[in-house]
């Protein structure tokens, strides 16, 4: 999961991965990934949909997806 999510341009890293449900058909995911703080708040919102979609294609017993976008501190 964390390989497909650290693919996504713009992501620079990802931690806090939760899930919950049946393993067979119903996966609810719940993670919070770290951007550039200096991203738009559009972009980093197209990131968000653009892991779930990832996810789900990826992991198809996947049924929800909750990103937190955090600002990463440059360094």
């Amino acid at each position: 999961m964390k390989i497909i999510v650290l693919g996504i341009k713009g992501v620079k890293s990802c931690h806090k991965i939760r899930t919950r449900g049946r393993p067979s058909d119903d996966i609810y995911v719940d993670l919070h990934v770290e951007v550039n703080p200096d991203m738009h708040v559009d972009n980093a919102h197209k990131i968000s949909y653009m892991i779930e979609e990832a996810l789900k294609k990826g992991i198809t017993e996947i049924t929800d997806v909750v990103v937190h976008i955090e600002p990463r501190e440059k360094g």
